[in-house]
C-alpha cells in the first residue's frame, strides 16, 4: 500500500467519525473535550509533583 493510499484511507476513516457542531449533540462533544482537557491537566500535574519530589530527594534544598 502506497503512501498516497494510506492517507487517501485516513482521510475518508476520519470523514467518518467528524464531529458536526452545528448539528450535533453539543453535550456530549462538550463532555468528550472536557475529558480530554482534564485528563492533559491530571497528568502535567502528577509530572509536575513527582519532579518536584524526585528534585528535592536527590539535590536537596539548593535543587
Amino acid at each position: 500500500m502506497s503512501a498516497v493510499s494510506s492517507g487517501f484511507l485516513f482521510v475518508v476513516y476520519r470523514r467518518e467519525y467528524m464531529t458536526d457542531f452545528l448539528h450535533g449533540d453539543l453535550k456530549k462533544i462538550y463532555l468528550k473535550y472536557l475529558a480530554a482537557s482534564f485528563g492533559s491537566a491530571f497528568a502535567s500535574s502528577i509530572y509536575g509533583v513527582v519532579d518536584m519530589v524526585m528534585v528535592g530527594q536527590y539535590h536537596g534544598p539548593s535543587g
